[in-house]
């Protein structure tokens, strides 16, 4: 294959050309595509705002940045096997007057669901965290849903 580039000034016009094979030509334009791609991600990652990774038909969103203007602490905490530590995390907010979200996987909930009543009694967040701890990013958008739903 043979490609021809066409370089053109003012005082004059060139047409170069070289041999390339059809694998080069095609990683040239496959590159170029990456960079417009890159492109275009970060000016929307400049000039746009996210706002939500789920649809809002379904009444979920995710909170990507609290309260700048406070000095304020998260916590969370994955539940999914176990239950040895609970009590003393849940005593250790209450001692420091502290609240925490818990991500709770549905398999776990059928077995403790006794533990989850005393996590959300003690006056915490419950969070939705699938039912079998699956890698939800590789899972489709209606299998996400069922995962929650079933949790």
């Amino acid at each position: 294959m043979v490609a021809f580039f066409i370089l053109y000034s003012k005082s004059s016009s060139y047409i170069y050309y070289m041999k390339i094979t059809e694998k080069e030509f095609r990683n040239f334009f496959a590159n170029i595509f990456i960079i417009i791609m890159l492109v275009c991600l970060t000016s929307l990652t400049i000039f746009g705002q996210v706002t939500s990774v789920f649809s809002s038909s379904r009444g979920y969103s995710a909170i990507y940045k609290g309260n700048t203007q406070n000095s304020n602490v998260s916590i969370m905490f994955n539940v999914y096997q176990g239950t040895e530590y609970i009590d003393d995390i849940l005593q250790e907010l209450q001692n420091g007057n502290a609240k925490a979200t818990f991500f709770v996987g549905g398999c776990w909930v059928v077995k403790n669901s006794d533990v989850l009543q005393k996590i959300f009694k003690a006056g915490h967040e419950i969070g939705n965290h699938g039912y079998w701890h699956k890698d939800h990013k590789v899972l489709s958008m209606e299998k996400n849903y069922t995962e929650m739903d079933l949790t």
